[in-house]
């Protein structure tokens, strides 16, 4: 497998949010149940591919990256809807 030109990450980033907002806004106009349904199992779908990806001594820095991006994006929302509310991660440096 080749290695991704950046403007080919790009593309392939986009796509993917591209898939996701659709299904999202889908999920979102069918009500309260379907949307929680998608986000639980968009995440769970993405935890898993993560834990079939990697190999055993990457585990823990993917799971710490996920877990890193799931709350950037979460605070993120929290801004655009203009709610002053923080997230606090607290991270534990490896000796």
């Amino acid at each position: 497998m080749s290695t991704m030109t950046e403007k080919e990450l790009e593309e392939r980033t986009k796509h993917i949010m591209k898939v996701l907002t659709k299904q999202w806004e889908e999920a979102a106009d069918a009500g309260k149940e379907q949307l929680d349904n998608f986000l639980t199992a968009a995440v769970y779908t993405i935890g898993s591919c993560a834990g079939y990806s990697v190999q055993k001594e990457e585990l823990a820095p993917m799971t710490m990256r996920l877990i890193d991006y799931l709350t950037d994006g979460v605070q993120t929302g929290i801004k655009e809807q203009g709610l002053e509310v923080s997230i606090v991660k607290i991270v534990k440096e490896k000796s």
